[in-house]
């Protein structure tokens, strides 16, 4: 009877033993932090430098009027429309230099039949003398007038304006029926085909950068390549920087002439180093750090840091490839925290 009343007591016991066991498990688990990691790799890691600048048309035309003060009788196109080269833009009053072309034409005509009379004369057997200087002094009237008969036929051209590039027209500075001036071009044509800006760096920057060096471009969504065509070596004296052109390709037009552009340059490149996500690096007054996994509870790792980016950022010591980093949720943890993984990138 006293055995059974023992083994009664010692089953209690186990029982009671087991219970408290499980539900201190359970307690444990239940007070784990829950996280996210990912694992450490080695891959290329960029440091890129963003400057704002103003996209403009590489390739552009100004149409300025070489008569001014006449008026404009013919105007083809229209602000924003698009032309091909030789497309007539707009033309000028012709009336006075038609007037100018015929009184040419005739006194053409006029010097012409004085110097076939002259030269025949000159020609004859026994000529006098004179006769000879008078069919020299014909054929130099006759090209004076033939000049001026050409000149005035130019300036009857110069009153059409044609576009010598293609493009699109940017301004439009005249109208209709009214008097051009000169103080400003007439019309000017833009060709969105490629885009060029400038942008100012420092010193230190210019040791990085290269003419052809591949660049990005962004305007608000859309992003293209692009590369750097030129560097001034000679420092601008009002701002003691340097000049940097930079060109992009638009054939497609997707960038609008005049847009505002952020522009990034590749400043520094490491290849095959250890890389993490930013957001994964906390800090502690000069030291940073990350949260490891070990086994079911978090590790404070102190890192020493490379370059950085937006996005990543450079371990140079603290980490080896393969560890399991924290990435979301190590704010609310601390060393030897018990975690709960609820989702890593090698899963």
């Amino acid at each position: 009877m006293r055995k059974k009343s023992y083994r009664l007591i010692l089953l209690i016991i186990m029982g009671f033993l087991f219970f408290v066991a499980c539900s201190g498990e359970k307690e444990i688990e239940e007070a784990a932090i829950a996280v996210e990691t990912i694992v450490v790799k080695k891959e290329a890691i960029s440091q890129w430098v963003t400057l704002t600048t103003k996209l403009d048309a590489d390739e552009t035309a100004m149409i300025i009027p070489k008569t001014p003060g006449i008026e404009v009788t013919k105007l083809t196109v229209g602000l924003g429309e698009r032309v091909e080269v030789g497309d007539l833009l707009f033309e000028l009053d012709k009336t006075i230099v038609r007037k100018e072309v015929e009184q040419r034409k005739i006194v053409y005509a006029q010097a012409q039949r004085n110097y076939e009379q002259q030269r025949k004369q000159a020609l004859e057997p026994n000529a006098p003398q004179f006769t000879q200087m008078s069919s020299e002094n014909a054929s130099s009237q006759l090209e004076q007038a033939r000049m001026a008969y050409v000149n005035s036929l130019e300036q009857l051209e110069k009153m059409m304006y044609f576009a010598p590039i293609k493009g699109i027209v940017s301004q439009l500075n005249i109208q209709l029926n009214a008097m051009v001036l000169n103080d400003q071009p007439a019309i000017m044509i833009s060709n969105p085909a490629i885009l060029k800006g400038r942008i100012q760096i420092s010193q230190d920057l210019t040791s990085d950068l290269y003419v052809g060096q591949q660049i990005k471009v962004r305007v608000l969504e859309q992003e293209k390549p692009g590369e750097i065509s030129a560097i001034n070596p000679v420092v601008d004296p009002r701002s003691n920087l340097h000049v940097v052109e930079i060109i992009v390709s638009n054939e497609d037009e997707e960038l609008t002439v005049g847009a505002i552009s952020k522009i990034q340059i590749e400043r520094i490149r490491r290849e095959d180093t250890l890389v993490i996500p930013r957001r994964t690096v906390l800090t502690e007054g000069e030291k940073n750090y990350v949260f490891v996994v070990n086994g079911e509870m978090a590790q404070k790792k102190e890192i020493t840091l490379g370059i950085m980016n937006e996005d990543k950022i450079e371990v140079l010591s603290g980490l080896v490839a393969e560890d399991r980093v924290i990435v979301k949720g190590q704010q609310y943890v601390q060393d030897d925290t018990f975690i709960r993984v609820v989702r890593s990138d090698d899963q």
